[in-house]
């Protein structure tokens, strides 16, 4: 049976025929793996974006950093954020077990 004779036979079936045969194919080719390299190459492009705008956010953050230079001790602002929230955190610790 020619490609042409197959494609003739399937026009004659319904559409929900038609979509099953569509379905059972799908389903052998994806068992012999014949979709792997087509979700190899969208987990590729996926992987590709992701690291493009790492290199992007990377990057603005060292043009922040030169923009800073000398003007901020970032250990030192770490240190008194974590001192706020140790201290707000202490406060409601406090609230919770006080009922207030």
């Amino acid at each position: 049976m020619s490609l042409e004779e197959l494609e003739q036979q399937i026009e004659q079936l319904s559409p929900q025929e038609q979509l099953n045969l569509v379905a059972k194919v799908c389903e052998q080719l994806s068992s012999i793996g014949v979709f792997a390299p087509l979700a190899t190459r969208e987990e590729a492009r996926r992987q590709k974006e992701y690291d493009d705008e790492t290199e992007r956010v990377i990057s603005l953050m060292d043009e922040a950093a030169a923009m800073w230079k000398d003007t901020v001790d970032i250990s030192a602002e770490i240190r008194e954020l974590r001192d706020e929230d140790s201290i707000d955190l202490e406060a409601e610790i406090g609230n919770v077990r006080t009922g207030y």
